[in-house]
């Protein structure tokens, strides 16, 4: 009994220790968000994979309709992924006449990857970019997403991540948004102090080098973290792999 009592008591000790590290990474940190001009700003790809997503599509493609990015220095691939509802027929008539929008109905899969890795690895395939944004098909972005996350991008950092919020809709859904904020804290917290942790998938950039270096999603094992696993592969690189969280880049998903 006593044995428990201590154990429970060292337990919390930690969790507290944690929060107080967390904490005090947050209020030691200035950050000085760096800014680039149109002219500076790179070309870039952003990649969605989607599947059965027809009740979230049209609001993800819609956000990103407002980007506040020039025109003609981005392409949004959207990649089915043997959709059995509407979602190709939404995101077919929606991009009509929009030039920056290209959709690809992913029928194989290639190397080692599967399902939403396999998407994202053969859009990788196709993209111009010099950096790869990732988001997701029940994802909306802010205007400033993509200009925010590539500014923090330089030489040496490989992946840049940025805020994910999911949308309330009653008290499941506010429980959900409590813990994921409550991650991206510690994710936050910790990147603060030098010990980036992983990426968020659902809201990420990736240098187009670093990319091709890990051999791309392709050359990734299965996993449904495939996110962490390109992350820890870039990182066994010697890559710098910043979990970078900035308001500017915050993105708002379904619960």
């Amino acid at each position: 009994m006593i044995f428990l009592i201590y154990a429970a008591a060292l337990i919390i000790a930690i969790y507290i220790a944690i929060q107080l590290v967390v904490l005090i990474s947050f209020l030691q940190h200035r950050e000085q968000e760096k800014t680039l001009t149109d002219d500076e700003l790179p070309f870039i790809s952003i990649l969605i994979a989607a599947r059965n997503e027809e009740r979230n599509i049209l609001y993800c493609l819609t956000s990103l309709c407002g980007l506040n990015y020039p025109k003609n220095k981005y392409e949004i691939l959207v990649g089915n992924d043997g959709s059995e509802d509407h979602t190709e027929h939404f995101v077919r008539d929606f991009i009509k006449e929009k030039s920056s929008f290209a959709l690809y109905n992913i029928t194989e899969e290639i190397g080692l990857a599967k399902g939403k890795a396999n998407v994202l690895a053969q859009l990788a395939r196709k993209a111009k970019g010099e950096y790869l944004l990732i988001t997701d098909a029940d994802t909306e972005v802010l205007p400033e997403w993509p200009r925010t996350l590539v500014s923090q991008a330089d030489n040496n950092t490989a992946i840049v991540s940025g805020i994910t919020v999911v949308r309330s809709g009653g008290l499941i859904d506010d429980m959900q948004q409590t813990d994921w904020l409550y991650f991206m804290a510690l994710l936050q917290g910790f990147a603060y102090m030098g010990r980036s942790a992983t990426a968020v998938g659902n809201n990420m950039l990736i240098s187009r080098r670093p990319y091709d270096e890990t051999g791309g999603y392709e050359n990734i094992p299965f996993s449904v973290t495939e996110d962490y696993k390109l992350y820890e592969r870039v990182r066994e690189r010697g890559r710098k792999a910043p979990a970078h969280l900035t308001e500017g880049a915050q993105s708002c998903r379904s619960a």
